[in-house]
């Protein structure tokens, strides 16, 4: 292998753009080629100096590149992630995973039948403060529940719903601090807007876990600014990470906030790293040393899941109301 990880990306919409900024800024990565059908697009210029290309297939063949990097839209995900696995290229994915939980199953066996690395980008289990949470919790956290609040005005997507746009990063971080499938899965609509695609609505989904633990998940794009609220809750005080209005994780007792202090710096060295780097980083590391997980894709499919069960719920609502 090349000393550096040579990437290849599947789209140059808003995260692949984000996917170049980033890659660009880290040492020992670099981009040699970017598959995207708006060859002739303003976006082309921004970014001279790359091989372009508008075959998706071309990047997955391509000997000049050791890993690659999907970001196209979710229904293309199975397709080009089989042939990535196939291809022998260790891969990440844009959330959502797939669609359905057969093509994600699907990619499971692929990945592990080939040992490839795939990751899926659920961004804010990267994000260094999302971590500090973690690491609280798992010193005696006595957790109960999990309340999330998140969401924006728009995207208002035609080939996805605001379940799938919105709804994989809470559900990710709800798994990745449960540490478990919920027993129950509820799903309503909280607020709806009548369209052709169904992509206007908040949504709520409420997990139900062993030993009575919970969680109360709230998103979609209907609300009037950005949010990103994320509360982890014991019998005595909660954890909140709530990365757009404080840049540490806060407690809460008695109704009163302090941030987490930090009693070993040297543990937490990513704190000044974005989350994408982070990912970026850890791919590439796990790539050089030729690692092989299966936790990610595990836990992604278990979002895809999730997605879809209350997916089934949604629909069941929507039939009842026309009725």
């Amino acid at each position: 292998m090349n000393s550096n990880v040579r990437f290849g990306l599947i789209g140059a919409g808003k995260w692949g753009v984000n996917y170049i900024k980033t890659i660009e800024s880290i040492e020992g990565i670099e981009l040699r080629i970017i598959a995207c059908k708006n060859l002739h697009s303003k976006k082309k210029g921004l970014f001279k100096g790359y091989k372009f290309t508008d075959s998706w297939e071309e990047v997955v063949q391509s000997k000049e590149v050791d890993a690659i990097i999907i970001a196209s839209p979710p229904g293309m995900h199975y397709e080009i992630a089989s042939s990535c696995i196939k291809n022998g290229k260790p891969t990440i994915i844009e959330k959502p995973l797939t669609l359905c939980i057969e093509d994600a199953e699907s990619l499971i066996l692929l990945a592990e039948k080939n040992k490839i690395n795939v990751k899926v980008n659920h961004i804010y289990l990267y994000h260094p403060e999302f971590r500090i949470l973690q690491r609280n919790i798992s010193k005696g956290f006595n957790l109960k529940s999990i309340y999330s609040l998140s969401g924006n005005f728009g995207p208002f997507r035609n080939d996805v719903s605001p379940l799938w746009d919105w709804g994989p990063h809470d559900i990710a971080m709800c798994l990745a601090i449960m540490n478990n499938f919920p027993e129950r899965i509820e799903a309503k609509y909280i607020k709806r807007e009548i369209s052709s695609s169904n992509n206007r609505s908040n949504i709520n989904i409420k997990l139900f876990f062993q030993d009575d633990k919970f969680a109360d998940l709230n998103f979609g794009n209907l609300m009037k600014n950005k949010k990103r609220y994320f509360k982890v809750k014991s019998q005595s005080s909660n954890l909140i990470f709530d990365p757009i209005n404080n840049l540490k994780i806060t407690k809460e007792t008695d109704n009163k906030l302090m941030e987490i202090i930090y009693e070993n710096s040297a543990k937490y060295e990513d704190l000044n790293q974005s989350p994408l780097e982070l990912l970026l980083r850890q791919f590439s590391s796990e790539i050089i040393n030729s690692e092989f997980y299966l936790s990610d894709l595990l836990l992604s499919k278990n979002v895809i899941s999730i997605l879809e069960n209350a997916d089934t719920e949604l629909k069941k609502l929507i039939s009842k109301t026309e009725q």
